[in-house]
């Protein structure tokens, strides 16, 4: 039973860093945008 709870987080884990890559690109497209404007 704890194994297969263990795997269930293991994987949003996973998701959530998958997350925070793509959040981290966002924003980093995002600074260079703002800072092409000023």
């Amino acid at each position: 039973m704890s194994g297969i709870v263990n795997n269930m987080i293991k994987d949003k884990l996973d998701k959530l860093e998958q997350v925070k890559l793509n959040l981290d690109l966002k924003i980093n497209e995002l600074s260079i945008e703002s800072n092409d404007v000023e």
